[in-house]
C-alpha cells in the first residue's frame, strides 16, 4: 500500500547554524561544570562557534541549502574530528597525536549542514553497556541522576536527553547506541554494519562494529542515517500496521524483564494489536548462543586492536574494562574459529525469519537504568543484563530501532524493532508507525 508524500518539517528551528550552536552552547554553560564535564570530553565553544559561521557562509553561496543546516549533534570520542584527539574515552589514549582530518561520516554530516557540538564521554575503550567512566566522570541518567546513562554512548545519550543537541553520533557493538537511548527515553538506530563506513572511527570489533545515531525522534534519526550512509531517504511505503507480521523474539529476550519493563512492553502489544498488526511468537534458538558467541569474538578482536598498549592501559585504565578486554588474552583460533562458524549459523537462522515476518520486536533492555550504586556493587550482572537483548542483533548481524515506550515521566524503557541485514529502511518506516500506536496520549 502506498500512501500521501508528506513534506517533512526542517529539524532544526533555526535558519542559521550560528543560532542553533549560541543555543545550545548557553545550555551547556548553564550547567554545573561537574556535569557538563561527565557528559564531554572535550566542549570547545570558539570552535563550534566558527564551524557555524563558516557553515551559514557556505550556505549562503550554495545553490541548494544544506538539507540539516542547524542540526546540532554531538560527537562520541572515537569519531576523528581535525585537530582533536581520538580518546576512545581513555585516559591513556587522551594522549595521542591530533587527527589529521575528518572521519568519512563526519564530513558527510558536516556538507549536510549538521554542525559537530562537542565530543562526549563513553565507556572507555567503547567496551560496557553502563556508561561508567573513572577519567572523566559518569553522565547521569537524564530522567534520574542517580541512575546510570547507559553505555558505551553515555554522554551522547545525556547530551541529547538534556536538550543540548539536537542529536548525537554513537556507535554500537553490543547496543552502545540503543542502550542508553532506551534509558534515557530516546530513539536510537542501529543500521546494518556495512551501510556506514568506518573509516577515521576507533574501532573495538570490526566484525560488530556499527555506526548510528540518538535523537529525541525517528524523523531526524532517519535523515541522519540517509546522510551516513549516503543514501536517498525513500518516500513512505507501508499505509499502518494492519496486516504487517511482527515476530516477537521470546527466547531469551523477555525472560527476567523487570516490573516497568514488562508493564510496558505489555501495553504495547496491546496497542500493536489493536492497529492491527499479525503479532505472534517468532523461535530464536540462535539468541540462546550470544552469551558464548559474542565474549569469544567481540573479546579477541578488542584485544587485537588493543595488544600493543595494554601495558599503559593496565595502568590507567578503568579497571573493569580492561580486565574485560584481557579475559580474551587466552582465546585459541580453534575456539576464535568455532564462535565464527556458530555466528554464521546464527546469522542465516535469524535472516530466515524474515521470510514469515516483516519485522521482530522485543523489549530493548531488560530493565530500567540501575543506579550508580548498584552497578559499582555488581558491575558484571548489570552490564550483562544491560547487553543482553540488543548484543543479539549485532549477534546476527541485524539492524535494529529502539522507540521509547515508557509513560510521561517515567524511567525510560525502549521497544526494539528488527530487520535483517540490510532492511534499514523497512525497520525505520515500520518503527515509526510502531512508535505512533504505542505513544501515550
Amino acid at each position: 500500500m502506498t500512501v500521501a508524500k508528506a513534506r517533512r518539517r526542517p529539524h532544526s528551528l533555526f535558519f542559521r547554524a550560528q543560532d542553533g550552536a549560541r543555543r545550545g552552547i548557553d545550555r551547556v554553560m548553564d550547567l554545573d561544570h561537574d556535569v557538563a564535564a561527565s557528559i564531554f570530553t572535550e566542549f570547545d565553544a570558539a570552535r563550534i562557534t566558527q564551524e557555524a559561521e563558516a557553515m551559514d557562509q557556505r550556505a549562503q553561496s550554495a545553490a541548494l541549502r544544506p538539507p540539516l543546516l542547524g542540526v546540532t549533534m554531538s560527537i562520541k570520542d572515537l569519531f576523528d574530528e581535525t585537530g582533536c584527539v581520538t580518546g576512545a574515552g581513555s585516559a591513556y589514549y587522551s594522549g595521542g597525536m591530533p587527527a589529521g582530518r575528518d572521519a568519512l561520516v563526519i564530513s558527510r554530516l558536516k556538507a549536510a549542514g549538521v554542525l559537530p557540538f562537542g565530543r562526549t564521554n563513553m565507556s572507555e575503550l567503547a567496551y560496557s553497556g553502563l556508561g561508567l567512566n573513572p577519567h572523566y566522570g559518569t553522565p547521569s541518567n537524564a530522567l534520574d541522576d542517580e541512575r546510570v546513562s547507559g553505555g558505551s554512548s553515555s554522554g551522547a545519550a545525556a547530551s541529547v536527553a538534556l536538550g543540548l543537541c539536537d542529536a548525537a553520533l554513537g556507535t554500537d557493538t553490543g547496543g552502545s547506541v540503543r542502550i542508553p537511548a532506551a534509558f534515557n527515553g530516546l530513539f536510537g538506530f542501529k543500521p546494518s554494519s556495512q551501510s556506514v563506513p568506518m573509516e577515521g572511527v576507533f574501532p573495538l570489533s570490526g566484525s560488530y562494529d556499527s555506526i548510528g545515531p540518538l535523537a529525541r525522534s525517528l524523523d531526524l534519526c532517519a535523515d541522519l542515517y540517509s546522510v551516513l550512509s549516503a543514501q536517498r531517504r525513500p518516500e513512505p511505503t507501508i499505509g499502518g500496521l494492519r496486516g504487517i507480521r511482527i515476530g516477537l523474539l521470546e527466547t531469551v529476550m523477555t525472560d527476567d524483564l523487570d516490573d516497568q519493563v514488562s508493564s510496558d512492553f505489555d501495553r504495547a502489544l496491546r496497542c500493536l494489536r489493536n492497529a492491527g498488526a499479525d503479532i505472534e511468537e517468532a523461535p530464536a534458538p540462535f539468541a540462546m548462543e550470544a552469551k558464548n558467541i559474542n565474549p569469544v569474538i567481540v573479546g579477541a578482536e578488542a584485544y587485537q586492536n588493543h595488544r600493543a598498549h595494554m601495558e599503559g592501559l593496565r595502568r590507567q585504565g578503568d579497571p573493569f574494562i580492561i580486565e574485560r578486554v584481557m579475559m580474551a588474552h587466552s582465546v585459541g583460533a580453534p575456539e576464535l574459529h568455532e564462535a565464527r562458524e556458530q555466528r554464521r549459523d546464527a546469522i542465516d537462522a535469524y535472516t530466515q525469519l524474515f521470510t514469515d515476518y516483516d519485522v521482530l520486536i522485543a523489549p530493548t533492555t531488560a530493565c530500567v537504568a540501575p543506579t550508580l550504586d548498584d552497578v559499582l556493587e555488581d558491575f558484571k550482572t548489570w552490564n550483562a543484563l544491560a547487553l543482553r537483548n540488543t548484543s543479539i542483533i549485532n549477534m546476527t548481524d541485524g539492524c535494529a530501532v529502539t522507540v521509547p515506550m515508557q509513560a510521561p515521566n517515567a524511567l525510560g524503557s525502549g521497544l526494539m524493532v528488527m530487520a535483517e541485514n540490510g532492511g534499514d529502511w523497512k525497520a525505520l518506516e515500520v518503527a515509526g508507525l510502531i512508535s505512533s500506536a504505542i505513544r501515550w496520549q
